[in-house]
């Protein structure tokens, strides 16, 4: 073989290497805006979150073969006030994760007139999860699955005895079975970036058992009142989840790659809870599904 040819076929070795080689370093920023609706059959109930647009950073570190530490903060619009800060370990197929936030906001009727107003209200989520040891696919290599933890207050409306009441800090605990697909992150780590264009769909759901509690029922026609109610926490089995779904452009060349994303997320928090009186005719029990939706762009470098 010519030295010349030996040369370029080391070349080529190198590069390939290089481009599918796990990154040491990855860094994310994105911006999202989101509109906030609510599901439920009592009408003329509306949530208004203080801040519906904000910035995400993202940040994670190999710090020895596959053990990896990362933090994502979230950050208001301004980038002046921090909403929620994570955590999260990685070793080999391994990930766990611990994620806080606070949301303020208000409880309106169609009209725009307040009925509530909620300050610090507290989100919790706790994840392990794993990768498939054998995955028999591209797309059984890309989910993580495992178990979640959530605990969080959130603004709910219900009814008893025909009567309405609103809750500005119901108690929701979630234990569920997760699992989550995040192919531009994965194409991102490993660097199997196969073309510069792409579609991608992002999905987290988590399917499980949830307990709800109101512990400061208000009158929905006059919240100054405390409700007295016959029923004050309720149990099932519930769902809840994140997805998205978009472009990507990936820019893919030795020893850094870049990926620009465009979405429509939609994120179901509530859970929503199936239980044994969630037919019943004359009461409607706080099951409503807190909707954020909106247009989300992130942009990724790992090196």
């Amino acid at each position: 073989m010519k030295l010349s040819h030996l040369l370029a076929a080391t070349l080529a070795a190198t590069t390939c290497s290089a481009v599918w080689a796990d990154a040491n370093s990855y860094f994310g920023a994105s911006y999202s805006h989101r509109q906030n609706d609510v599901i439920t059959v009592i009408a003329d109930t509306e949530v208004k979150y203080e801040d519906s647009a904000y910035v995400r950073y993202e940040f994670s570190q190999k710090l020895y073969k596959d053990f990896r530490l990362g933090v994502t903060l979230q950050l208001d619009e301004q980038a002046q006030d921090i909403l929620g800060y994570s955590g999260h370990v990685t070793s080999g197929r391994w990930f766990a994760s611990v994620e806080r936030s606070e949301f303020s906001g208000e409880m309106v009727n169609d009209d725009g007139d307040v009925l509530a107003e909620f300050e610090g209200n507290r989100y919790l989520d706790l994840k392990l999860m794993r990768k498939f040891a054998n995955p028999r696919d591209e797309i059984e290599a890309n989910v993580s699955h495992g178990v979640q933890y959530l605990s969080y207050e959130r603004p709910a409306a219900y009814e008893q005895d025909g009567i309405e009441y609103i809750d500005t800090g119901l108690v929701n605990h979630f234990v569920a079975y997760v699992f989550e697909l995040d192919s531009v992150k994965q194409n991102m780590l490993t660097g199997k970036i196969e073309k510069s264009f792409d579609w991608y769909f992002y999905n987290t759901t988590a399917l499980g058992l949830g307990m709800m509690e109101s512990n400061d029922p208000k009158l929905r026609d006059d919240p100054e009142v405390d409700g007295v109610v016959y029923q004050s926490s309720w149990t099932g089995f519930g769902i809840a989840g994140e997805y998205e779904l978009g472009a990507v452009y990936y820019v893919s060349v030795p020893y850094f790659r870049m990926a620009a994303k465009l979405g429509y997320r939609v994120d179901l928090e509530g859970p929503v809870l199936m239980h044994g009186g969630m037919f019943d005719q004359d009461d409607v029990h706080p099951d409503e599904q807190l909707l954020n939706h909106g247009p989300n762009f992130s942009l990724a470098v790992a090196f």
